[in-house]
């Protein structure tokens, strides 16, 4: 995804999805010193100030769960 802006900033951000191969597995953070962690939210209730290109995307009809995957 691209994203052009007024001020002719250009982000080109990657979005990924993965799927565990056991549901009963729990994510571990194996970087601790690059990533402080994370959490999980509602994809209807996000929370602010949220990343910009991930909004527009979602303001867009982007769906991140897709039937079937």
């Amino acid at each position: 995804m691209n994203n052009l802006y007024y001020d002719a900033t250009h982000i080109s951000v990657t979005y990924m999805r993965a799927q565990l191969s056991d549901p009963n597995q729990t994510p571990q953070n194996m970087e601790p010193d690059k990533c402080e962690g994370w959490e999980w939210y509602d994809l209807n209730n996000l929370p602010e100030p949220m990343f910009g290109p991930l909004r527009e995307m979602l303001q867009g009809g982007f769906n991140p769960f897709p039937v079937g995957f």
